[in-house]
């Protein structure tokens, strides 16, 4: 676990429009796991979840979000420039929903980063600097797109926070926050904006694993969507996984997943394995692109992993999940996990037929045929029965497709401990012969 439950932390919510759902599901996981929250700045829309946040309300900014349409932000009755420049109706939200009085009472602290166009300078402000009656104007002078009319406060006037910084560690870092917790759901503009921070400061960054669709894509479907992206990718990031791409829990009764002497003998002493085993230069190439994956998306930068490590297997089950096409915006058990890996395998050796035949048409005939899909399952599938067959296919995909590859002996592996180790599961592939690999 990366976050200290006896500590206090500070939270930095960036801008992005919409996808500032996912910094609900944010919230959402901080609050299942007792993480104190004692700040919390935003930027545009960080600004108006960070304003729910301070409020201490959850429930209602899951409400905002999954009821939240076009026709609650746009009035669909003005013309087609107010329609996307007027916010008055958003404004309406906020007042309807932002409890001051509460912010203001409230332990976490609170602030904004907008910038004030009339004197030409960056504004960060907190709650104890806002005048009464005055903190919803500064959450929309934050939260002022460039494209909407002007927000003027006290006749002065205001534009995005984003212009300046749009993930605002800096302003929680200036005020002595130590350990801070950033949502970065706009990387290209916060690579560019975000403030260095001290030595001394621990910043961990949240950001999505997967697209977050549009700035302005009301779709309730993926804003619910980006709300548990939010969630599982805030989970990932406090290990509460043992994967680093897909959301696996790690298995039930200390259950060991690693790679075991048994798995890689039975790979040696398999003829279609032959052609991969005798290069060394292969091997270890193969190895770090494991290594790589795993390093890729989880932030692990301790040094490359064993192979004996159960991460490595998890990698390499995850790489072969995405060659299957595994959903991956879902929570596993590893047992599932596992499960639906060996089921979509299975499907592919019960195809053996249709892609024998294309095979033995020879690699020319195959490259021409209108029945081939070239996705990464279809290669998978003939790697599978290459091996068998063609000893060119196979060289071609082992040189060019780790990727591939990797999912090809991690079938393997998986699909020999099925048969060999965990034979219990075979009554759990669902209306499917058991099929030898």
């Amino acid at each position: 676990m990366k976050f200290d439950r006896n500590k206090t932390y500070a939270l930095a919510l960036g801008g992005g429009g919409v996808r500032g759902a996912y910094e609900i599901g944010v919230w959402r996981a901080l609050i299942e796991e007792n993480i104190n929250i004692k700040s919390v700045c935003g930027t545009s829309i960080g600004a108006v979840n960070g304003a729910l946040v301070a409020q201490k309300d959850f429930k209602k900014a899951i409400k905002l979000w999954t009821e939240i349409t076009p026709e609650t932000i746009y009035n669909k009755d003005s013309n087609m420039v107010d329609r996307i420049r007027d916010i008055s109706k958003l404004e309406e939200i906020l007042r309807a929903n932002l409890d001051e009085e509460k912010i203001r009472k409230s332990d976490i602290d609170f602030g904004v980063v907008t910038f004030n166009l009339t004197t030409l300078e960056p504004i960060i402000i907190f709650k104890e600097d806002m005048p009464k009656g005055k903190m919803i104007d500064y959450i929309l002078a934050s939260a002022n797109y460039p494209i909407f009319y002007r927000q003027e406060i006290d006749e002065e006037v205001f534009v995005d926070g984003g212009v300046y910084d749009n993930l605002p560690r800096g302003p929680l870092a200036d005020r002595g926050y130590k350990d801070i917790i950033e949502v970065d759901i706009n990387p290209p503009l916060s690579n560019i904006t975000k403030k260095k921070v001290a030595d001394d400061v621990t910043v961990h960054t949240i950001i999505s694993k997967h697209t977050l669709y549009g700035q302005f894509l009301f779709n309730s479907k993926q804003l619910k969507e980006n709300i548990n992206k939010g969630y599982l990718d805030t989970k990932l990031y406090n290990d509460e996984y043992l994967s680093s791409h897909y959301y696996v829990k790690r298995p039930m009764n200390g259950y060991d997943i690693s790679l075991k002497p048994r798995d890689i003998s039975r790979l040696i002493m398999d003829d279609r394995f032959s052609n991969f085993f005798i290069s060394d230069k292969r091997i270890k190439s193969y190895i770090e692109f494991i290594n790589d994956y795993y390093k890729d998306k989880n932030g692990y930068d301790y040094g490359d992993i064993p192979i004996r490590d159960e991460r490595f297997f998890m990698a390499a089950l995850e790489i072969t999940a995405d060659v299957v096409g595994l959903e991956p915006i879902k929570e596993y058990s590893y047992e599932e996990f596992r499960l639906e890996i060996i089921r979509e395998v299975n499907e592919l050796i019960l195809n053996e037929e249709k892609i024998s035949s294309l095979l033995d048409g020879g690699i020319f005939n195959l490259a021409m045929s209108a029945d081939m899909n070239f996705e990464k399952k279809t290669l998978l599938s003939l790697l599978i029965f290459a091996s068998n067959r063609s000893s060119l296919i196979e060289s071609i995909l082992y040189t060019t497709s780790p990727k591939i590859t990797i999912a090809f002996i991690t079938s393997f592996i998986i699909m020999n401990r099925l048969n060999y180790d965990d034979f219990s599961l075979m009554p759990k592939i669902i209306n499917k012969e058991k099929a030898d690999f």
